[in-house]
Protein backbone atom coordinates (compact mmCIF):
# COMPACT_ATOMS: atom_id res chain seq x y z
CA UNK A 1 0.00 0.00 0.00
CA UNK A 2 0.89 3.50 -1.34
CA UNK A 3 -1.58 5.79 0.47
CA UNK A 4 -4.00 5.54 3.50
CA UNK A 5 -7.06 4.72 1.72
CA UNK A 6 -5.52 1.42 -0.15
CA UNK A 7 -4.09 0.80 3.88
CA UNK A 8 -8.11 1.06 5.38
CA UNK A 9 -9.35 -0.94 2.15
CA UNK A 10 -7.02 -3.16 2.58
CA UNK A 11 -7.58 -3.61 6.32
CA UNK A 12 -11.44 -3.66 5.76
CA UNK A 13 -11.38 -6.75 3.72
CA UNK A 14 -9.48 -8.85 6.19
CA UNK A 15 -11.87 -11.46 7.43
CA UNK A 16 -10.47 -12.61 10.24
CA UNK A 17 -7.89 -9.48 11.18
CA UNK A 18 -4.12 -8.68 10.26
CA UNK A 19 -0.77 -7.98 10.97
CA UNK A 20 -0.03 -4.05 10.17
CA UNK A 21 4.38 -3.25 10.84
CA UNK A 22 5.97 -0.20 10.18
CA UNK A 23 8.96 -0.63 8.01
CA UNK A 24 12.03 -0.98 9.92
CA UNK A 25 15.85 -0.47 7.72
CA UNK A 26 18.11 -2.36 9.50
CA UNK A 27 20.01 -5.76 9.27
CA UNK A 28 17.88 -9.41 8.89
CA UNK A 29 18.44 -12.01 11.01
CA UNK A 30 17.47 -15.29 12.47
CA UNK A 31 17.35 -16.97 15.10
CA UNK A 32 16.62 -21.13 14.51
CA UNK A 33 16.66 -23.45 17.40
CA UNK A 34 15.57 -27.14 17.91
CA UNK A 35 13.95 -28.89 21.14
CA UNK A 36 13.10 -31.73 21.83
CA UNK A 37 9.54 -32.57 24.31
CA UNK A 38 10.19 -28.81 25.76
CA UNK A 39 14.12 -29.77 26.71
CA UNK A 40 16.28 -26.58 24.55
CA UNK A 41 18.68 -28.97 22.12
CA UNK A 42 20.23 -25.92 21.10
CA UNK A 43 19.60 -22.71 19.05
CA UNK A 44 22.44 -20.52 16.88
CA UNK A 45 21.83 -16.75 15.40
CA UNK A 46 22.52 -15.95 11.83
CA UNK A 47 22.73 -12.26 10.05
CA UNK A 48 21.86 -12.42 6.62
CA UNK A 49 24.39 -10.91 4.33
CA UNK A 50 22.84 -10.66 1.23
CA UNK A 51 19.49 -8.80 0.91
CA UNK A 52 16.04 -10.50 1.88
CA UNK A 53 17.09 -13.92 1.31
CA UNK A 54 19.63 -16.20 3.03
CA UNK A 55 22.23 -16.96 0.52
CA UNK A 56 25.06 -15.75 2.49
CA UNK A 57 25.05 -15.22 6.42
CA UNK A 58 27.22 -14.90 9.45
CA UNK A 59 26.31 -17.27 12.09
CA UNK A 60 27.09 -16.46 15.41
CA UNK A 61 26.15 -17.57 19.30
CA UNK A 62 22.84 -16.69 20.85
CA UNK A 63 23.17 -14.23 24.02
CA UNK A 64 22.67 -15.80 27.48
CA UNK A 65 19.23 -13.88 27.49
CA UNK A 66 18.21 -15.07 23.90
CA UNK A 67 18.92 -18.95 24.79
CA UNK A 68 17.56 -18.39 28.42
CA UNK A 69 13.82 -16.60 26.46
CA UNK A 70 14.03 -19.79 24.39
CA UNK A 71 14.40 -22.53 27.46
CA UNK A 72 11.64 -21.02 28.91
CA UNK A 73 9.47 -20.70 25.62
CA UNK A 74 10.46 -24.80 25.22
CA UNK A 75 9.74 -25.62 28.36
CA UNK A 76 6.41 -23.90 28.97
CA UNK A 77 4.90 -25.21 25.41
CA UNK A 78 6.61 -28.67 25.72
CA UNK A 79 8.35 -27.84 22.12
CA UNK A 80 9.43 -30.35 19.91
CA UNK A 81 11.04 -29.12 16.57
CA UNK A 82 13.24 -27.18 14.44
CA UNK A 83 12.23 -23.38 14.32
CA UNK A 84 13.45 -19.92 13.46
CA UNK A 85 12.73 -16.39 14.57
CA UNK A 86 13.05 -13.31 12.20
CA UNK A 87 14.07 -9.99 13.20
CA UNK A 88 15.57 -6.69 12.18
CA UNK A 89 18.05 -5.25 14.12
CA UNK A 90 17.81 -1.28 14.14
CA UNK A 91 20.39 1.12 13.45
CA UNK A 92 20.05 1.52 17.93
CA UNK A 93 20.43 -2.00 18.18
CA UNK A 94 16.57 -2.61 19.04
CA UNK A 95 15.33 -5.77 17.76
CA UNK A 96 12.06 -5.97 16.01
CA UNK A 97 10.44 -9.60 15.76
CA UNK A 98 8.78 -9.74 11.91
CA UNK A 99 7.95 -13.59 11.97
CA UNK A 100 7.86 -16.91 13.79
CA UNK A 101 7.94 -20.48 11.44
CA UNK A 102 7.55 -22.99 13.63
CA UNK A 103 10.33 -24.97 11.03
CA UNK A 104 13.76 -25.04 10.39
CA UNK A 105 14.69 -22.04 7.96
CA UNK A 106 15.73 -22.99 4.45
CA UNK A 107 19.17 -21.88 5.39
CA UNK A 108 19.66 -24.36 7.86
CA UNK A 109 21.59 -26.98 5.09
CA UNK A 110 24.29 -23.70 5.05
CA UNK A 111 24.56 -23.59 8.61
CA UNK A 112 25.25 -27.10 8.59
CA UNK A 113 28.58 -26.38 6.60
CA UNK A 114 29.16 -23.53 8.82
CA UNK A 115 29.75 -25.93 11.84
CA UNK A 116 26.05 -26.07 13.63
CA UNK A 117 23.85 -29.20 12.70
CA UNK A 118 20.65 -28.58 14.53
CA UNK A 119 18.52 -30.97 12.81
CA UNK A 120 21.58 -33.66 13.51
CA UNK A 121 21.16 -32.58 17.03
CA UNK A 122 17.34 -32.52 17.12
CA UNK A 123 17.49 -36.40 15.69
CA UNK A 124 19.82 -37.60 18.32
CA UNK A 125 18.07 -35.88 20.94
CA UNK A 126 15.10 -37.58 19.91
CA UNK A 127 16.40 -41.28 19.52
CA UNK A 128 18.76 -41.05 22.65
CA UNK A 129 16.33 -39.87 24.72
CA UNK A 130 16.14 -36.92 27.00
CA UNK A 131 19.11 -37.79 29.64
CA UNK A 132 21.14 -39.70 27.54
CA UNK A 133 22.65 -37.16 24.94
CA UNK A 134 24.76 -35.08 26.08
CA UNK A 135 23.34 -31.96 25.45
CA UNK A 136 25.95 -29.89 27.38
CA UNK A 137 28.06 -30.52 24.22
CA UNK A 138 26.06 -29.28 21.77
CA UNK A 139 24.99 -26.14 23.92
CA UNK A 140 28.80 -25.67 23.31
CA UNK A 141 28.99 -26.46 20.12
CA UNK A 142 26.30 -23.82 19.11
CA UNK A 143 28.15 -20.87 21.46
CA UNK A 144 31.22 -21.59 19.60
CA UNK A 145 29.59 -21.96 16.20
CA UNK A 146 30.84 -18.97 14.34
CA UNK A 147 31.02 -19.28 10.76
CA UNK A 148 29.56 -18.46 7.46
CA UNK A 149 27.82 -19.77 4.79
CA UNK A 150 26.92 -19.02 0.70
CA UNK A 151 24.30 -20.88 -0.99
CA UNK A 152 24.62 -21.29 -4.48
CA UNK A 153 22.65 -22.68 -7.74
CA UNK A 154 23.68 -24.71 -10.45
CA UNK A 155 21.88 -25.14 -13.63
Amino acid sequence: CTTWQQVCTALHSCEKGCYVQVIVPGFQMGISFAAYQGELTGCIQMRKCEGSKAWTGDLQPCAPRVVSALETFCKLYNYTGGSELEFIEDIYGRWWCIDWNPRFPSWIYGGTFAGVNLPGMLLQHALCGIGKVPIDRYRSLCASGVGRFTRTVGQ
